[in-house]
């Protein structure tokens, strides 16, 4: 995979988005590495306004949370609807998640 996702224009990337959000549904740590190491943005949309950061936060995967701060996603970027991953998490009861998110400085306020 020497060239990136980027490279090969928008149905690809599309295509990539959507494999990265059904890597995260499985919570397949190891694909998500993977598609994000690829060049898969990690602020990727769900295409319904949800960010990839946002579904593996409201879901409580610490670990792809992790992984996808880690590769850049903003830990206070908003979806559509103007949820942020912290309250999504927070929400749901996912205080690992939480705890992620703040130590990767969103913003608690």
């Amino acid at each position: 995979m020497g060239e990136t996702y980027a490279e090969h224009g928008t149905d690809t990337a599309n295509s990539a988005a959507e494999e990265l959000f059904s890597a995260l549904y499985e919570a397949d740590e190891d694909l998500v590495a993977a598609l994000l190491g690829a060049g898969v943005s990690p602020e990727a949309d769900d295409g319904g306004g949800g960010t990839a950061l946002h579904s593996a936060a409201v879901a409580g995967r610490a670990p792809l949370v992790r992984l996808l701060l880690a590769a850049g996603a903003d830990p206070d970027r908003r979806t559509a609807e103007g949820e942020l991953p912290l309250c999504g998490a927070a929400c749901w009861g996912r205080t690992e998640v939480v705890r992620a998110l703040i130590t990767a400085g969103a913003d608690p306020g």
